[in-house]
């Protein structure tokens, strides 16, 4: 489960709202993100860094 907060480098806070906005279609063929219902209310999951030199992401 992707989490905002974790990538910046941020724990457990309240009172912040991100928003996802498409710059290129979403399709489900283009690995559109789905949205899982009450998911924010949810505890900060663990996340393994990877730092893959093929990942555009500099998290991995």
């Amino acid at each position: 489960m992707h989490q905002d907060l974790t990538y910046w480098g941020l724990g457990a806070i309240s009172g912040m709202v991100t928003a996802w906005i498409a710059l290129s279609p979403s399709t489900p063929a283009s690995g559109c993100m789905k949205f899982v219902k009450a998911s924010h209310k949810n505890p900060i999951l663990p996340h393994e860094d990877s730092f893959d030199a093929n990942n555009l992401l500099s998290r991995g």
